[in-house]
């Protein structure tokens, strides 16, 4: 199997939520065209603080919260942390266009989430996605869950 059919046949656990969280509205629809047709669920939001009100309306819904780095206002960073200090704490996986190594100089924190660089294609993300919501409890900063199951 060649990597690119491996990432094509990339699907979502059934009904699981992503917040995408990009203040640049394209990445946004790029992630958004990604990941429905993969099978999640899909919330937005343009800042950090859009996000929290956004996961305090959905605690047990949101799975995964995909976040930009380089933000306005709140960093993605900071919301990271805030994130993984939720009660459901879901799972984050950061997006920059800075290197892997450029994010380890930022701290700990940053250093040991997931991290996708962009730009990216479409089935990189879903991939990446996929891969973080079938590790087992313990393994990521939270489990999967879906929007009906008992999360």
């Amino acid at each position: 199997m060649t990597v690119d059919s491996h990432l094509s046949v990339a699907r979502g656990p059934q009904g699981a939520t992503v917040l995408i969280v990009d203040d640049d509205p394209s990445v946004r629809a790029l992630a958004r065209r990604a990941l429905l047709p993969r099978g999640f669920q899909v919330l937005e939001a343009n800042d950090g603080a859009s996000a929290l009100r956004i996961l305090q309306q959905h605690p047990r819904e949101i799975c995964l919260v995909l976040t930009d780095l380089m933000m306005a206002g709140m960093s993605g960073g900071e919301l990271a942390a805030r994130v993984l200090a939720a009660p459901s704490r879901p799972q984050v996986l950061l997006m920059s266009g800075s290197s892997r190594a450029e994010l380890d100089g930022l701290g700990p924190l940053h250093a040991r989430l997931p991290y996708l660089r962009k730009p990216f294609v479409p089935e990189q993300l879903a991939l990446r996605v996929q891969e973080l919501l079938v590790q087992e409890p313990g393994g990521g900063s939270g489990r999967p869950r879906t929007q009906s199951g008992p999360g």
